[in-house]
């Protein structure tokens, strides 16, 4: 019996955390870029094994923090280690904070999505355009320490809160599964919430609530004023705290504004914090409308996913992912904080609800437009002009069209030009007949101008049974009764009690008929023995003539084989 060793497994892949050594290197637009090919950015599918692509990704995701930590060093951030106090070989979370939060009247405090590192926003705009800057947190340090009175800043660590005990420090979901491992088909750590976790920073909501009740006091001006941006699901957990500790939390409180929010304000029990939601409070979404129109109020909008916040809801351009909205759009969210601190009494405005898509013009839809076909039943436009409320196409228009309609297709059309009837007719009888027929044509046309509605079949099987006698008028007519294998003859007598020329008429007919209308054995189609209603089961047994007159189409539309054809023409000439 044979079994694998653990040394014959693969190795698990190692990839360098220096960004030169991976192949990449920082443009001039501080985008990261290929070293091979200047034109690439990041490449994540290096093998057809997710463990490397993985792997890879991690090495570069490290060389990307070290360089954003350093560029926010730069920028006057320091760390500090959660729970305040403890030691660096203690499991911790790391916290980014500028150095003079304690002398700065004003705080903003940023609490991003669950998924990300510390000081990073936007992986994919960090290896891809836009640069590091960009898709970091190094452009908003920037933004807003440049505004007014210069505010600090503090970078919540939402993502990082997994405590490996091996390797001494935090991390996130996606570098806990990416971490070396004994092979490359071994499974991920096993995760413990109870030992891979800190002390009152266990979850995402536990780490939001020590901020604001502890962190924030130690480290900023006592009597300062605090405002939040919240990402994702960062929004949700933050109006929870706050409504749960209100009291506590509520007078340090300038402004709060909810990216991407998705919490369901009737939740909500504080008085004071509905009110605060109400009135210096904003939430952001995607949307078409301009970047900083109102969407819809409160108390949602129009769309069954526009359910109330509580708050204004704010629309900020569309991007192709969610993480890449607020980088690329903060400047708007900071601008708005930087208002609500410089006035006093500072409240919200109005925001009703307003159409994001816009209203789509519908064509065809006009007052007194005539529309063609059956969409006049079906619009409201068409509706009321039917009913005569506004000008247009009236029912009785609309009625003496479609019967002219109809007319205009029961009428024969001419034969086409190739086929050649030499039909003798008496005299007396053709002129009578033209003459009818041009009457009842007038006739018929002058109905339908004045909207006089000629009489109709009472029934479907009436018009039925109409066709069916017609047609096989028509048959015995041709000398054909469509049931037949047997060709018919090219001449052949009508037995009739007619003159004599209408005997030389119906045999000159029958002559035309075998060379126009007949239909070869092979080309005839069998009718089968009974009828086959709409489900499908036998009701009536028919007879030789009837299934002759059924089959009218079939006789009188069927094509003539040329060789046939062109016999049947010399026999007639």
């Amino acid at each position: 019996m044979f079994r694998l060793l653990p040394h014959g497994l693969p190795k698990d892949p190692e990839y360098p955390t220096d960004l030169k050594q991976l192949g990449y290197f920082v443009n001039d637009d501080d985008e990261i870029r290929s070293i091979e090919n200047p034109k690439y950015y990041f490449k994540y599918f290096i093998n057809r094994t997710e463990r490397y692509n993985e792997r890879q990704r991690e090495s570069m995701n490290t060389a990307i923090r070290e360089i954003v930590s350093s560029r926010l060093a730069a920028e006057g951030m320091q760390t500090h280690l959660l729970p305040l106090g403890v030691a660096t070989s203690a499991p911790h979370i790391p916290i980014l904070a500028s150095t003079h939060t304690s002398t700065t009247p004003r705080t903003l405090l940023l609490l991003g999505d669950s998924v990300q590192d510390l000081g990073i926003l936007a992986l994919r705009i960090i290896g891809g355009h836009g640069g590091i800057n960009a898709g970091s947190c190094v452009d908003f340090v920037k933004y807003v320490h440049n505004q007014a009175g210069r505010p600090a800043v503090i970078l919540a660590n939402c993502g990082k809160l997994r405590w490996n005990r091996r390797q001494g420090k935090a991390m996130t979901r996606v570098s806990w599964d990416s971490q070396t491992r004994e092979s490359a088909v071994h499974d991920a750590p096993l995760y413990e919430p109870a030992v891979n976790t800190v002390e009152g920073n266990r979850d995402q909501k536990a780490h939001i609530s020590y901020l604001l009740s502890t962190v924030v006091p130690a480290l900023c001006k006592e009597g300062g004023k605090l405002d939040v941006i919240a990402i994702a699901d960062s929004a949700r957990y933050v109006c929870e705290v706050l409504d749960e500790n209100w009291e506590q939390l509520g007078g340090r409180m300038q402004s709060l504004a909810c990216v991407f929010p998705f919490h369901d304000s009737k939740v909500n029990q504080d008085s004071g914090f509905k009110t605060f939601l109400l009135e210096r409070s904003r939430g952001y979404i995607m949307s078409e409308s301009p970047p900083g129109m109102g969407v819809f109020g409160p108390d949602g909008g129009r769309e069954a996913w526009q359910w109330g916040y509580g708050m204004n809801v704010y629309g900020l351009p569309v991007e192709v992912a969610e993480e890449s909205v607020f980088p690329r759009h903060f400047k708007g969210i900071v601008d708005w904080m930087t208002e609500v601190a410089g006035v006093e009494g500072y409240v919200n405005e109005m925001v009703v609800e307003v159409d994001v898509e816009g209203v789509e013009e519908v064509e065809g839809e006009g007052w007194g437009e005539e529309l063609v076909g059956a969409e006049i039943w079906e619009t409201e436009a068409g509706r009321r002009q039917l009913r005569g409320e506004v000008d247009g196409v009236n029912e009785s228009e609309v009625e003496a069209q479609q019967v002219k309609d109809e007319a205009e297709k029961d009428t024969p059309q001419p034969q086409e030009e190739n086929t050649k009837e030499v039909t003798i007719q008496p005299e007396n009888a053709a002129p009578a007949h033209t003459e009818g027929k041009v009457d009842a044509q007038k006739q018929a046309k002058e109905k339908a101008e004045k909207g006089i509605i000629p009489p109709q079949p009472s029934t479907t099987n009436d018009r039925t049974a109409q066709t069916l006698a017609g047609a096989t008028a028509k048959l015995h007519l041709l000398g054909y009764d469509g049931a037949s294998d047997d060709r018919p003859s090219s001449t052949r007598t009508s037995n009739t009690t007619s003159s004599t020329s209408a005997s030389i008429s119906s045999t000159s007919i029958s002559s035309n008929s075998s060379t126009s209308t007949a239909i070869p054995p092979e080309r005839m189609e069998r009718l089968p023995s009974y009828v086959e209603t709409d489900e499908g089961e036998p009701q009536v047994k028919l007879s030789r003539e009837e299934r002759a007159a059924i089959l009218q189409i079939t006789v009188l539309s069927s094509p003539v084989r040329g060789k046939e054809g062109g016999k049947g023409e010399g026999e007639g000439k």
